[in-house]
């Protein structure tokens, strides 16, 4: 890996800008965390991908 981050950082937004985004992603978390994930949205009373999709919006 040559060059510093910032030099990486640009190469990697040039190649991303043609790129089109389907708005989906897998993410792979422990069997516990899902677990309380999942509980919190039912409590909620939203689907697990809304819940997850609100967090990560604030991130």
């Amino acid at each position: 890996m040559g060059g510093d981050f910032a030099e990486r950082g640009d190469a990697f937004a040039q190649s991303q800008q043609s790129k089109d985004f389907s708005g989906k992603f897998m993410v792979r978390v422990a069997p516990e965390l899902h677990e309380r994930l999942v509980l919190k949205a039912m409590a909620s009373g939203e689907s697990l991908n809304s819940l997850v999709a609100k967090k990560l919006a604030k991130a």
